[in-house]
């Protein structure tokens, strides 16, 4: 079984409304659902991070608000609630010594040319959840 961990929202906060961008989550894991997707992630947003702090406050309580919502209309799935973001953020306040993720992503998008949004995603998903991920299921 293959865990599929949502994550969106970082430069949408500006073109939807929270209750849309919870709206097209649930359009996902109904499709998911369908194709026999049964275990599921849908990650908070990192708030420490300048460019994304509009963006968890607008949409980490939709978040927080759609999974119990989603469990109940999936009710053979597993769907939790991934604290990707918040761990994000203590990770950028506390591994000071490995490199501060706020200088260190910069340089990596202007190094391998990447959209902004996408790298903190990679990097929290591979650095902070592969672990977590085994543990929940």
């Amino acid at each position: 079984s293959s865990l599929f961990l949502l994550l969106g929202g970082l430069n949408d906060h500006t073109r939807a409304t929270p209750e849309q961008i919870g709206a097209a989550t649930t359009n996902q894991v109904a499709t998911l659902y369908g194709l026999g997707a049964r275990y599921f992630e849908v990650g908070l947003l990192p708030s420490a991070v300048p460019a994304f702090t509009d963006s968890a406050t607008n949409l980490n309580p939709e978040y927080r608000a759609l999974v119990p919502q989603l469990q109940a209309e999936f009710p053979d799935a597993v769907i939790h609630l991934s604290d990707w973001g918040p761990d994000y953020d203590d990770t950028s306040r506390t591994r000071r010594s490995m490199g501060s993720p706020t200088r260190l992503i910069p340089a990596l998008i202007s190094r391998h040319r990447c959209k902004p949004v996408l790298l903190p995603i990679l990097i929290s998903t591979t650095i902070l959840f592969t672990h977590r991920m085994r543990r929940t299921i």
